[in-house]
């Protein structure tokens, strides 16, 4: 069995042209399923990262060791999902709305949206 400093001194390969980080199972229900459409999958990945959120949120209540080392986790999938949350409402309405957004979100053009404009 490996111990901590053999794990630290292992070799470590480099991704290389060709390698795929993602591989389909032939079991149907082992693999996740990415929608096509950017709608759906906006949801899927704001639904997720809240979700991910979440259970770290429980862990850390469980486990008063792993609190220190979850928080910024916790704060970067919350910030996520906040910012998918803005991209819903444009995915889903964009072929409705002109190019430019109403007043609360001054020279933001549907094209070059971006939420750090929205943080300043």
């Amino acid at each position: 069995m490996e111990n901590f400093a053999d794990i630290l001194n292992r070799e470590f390969r480099w991704p290389r042209a060709g390698d795929r980080a993602f591989t389909v199972s032939h079991e149907w229900q082992r693999n996740a399923q990415v929608p096509k459409g950017t709608h759906s999958r906006l949801v899927i990945m704001m639904t997720g990262y809240k979700k991910a959120a979440e259970l770290l949120v429980e862990e850390s209540l469980r486990s008063g060791f792993d609190r220190d080392t979850l928080v910024y986790p916790i704060i970067f999938m919350y910030r996520q999902f906040i910012e998918l949350d803005f991209h819903i409402p444009i995915s889903k309405n964009a072929f409705e709305m002109s190019t430019e957004f109403p007043l609360f979100w001054p020279k933001i053009r549907l094209g070059d949206f971006c939420s750090c404009k929205l943080w300043k």
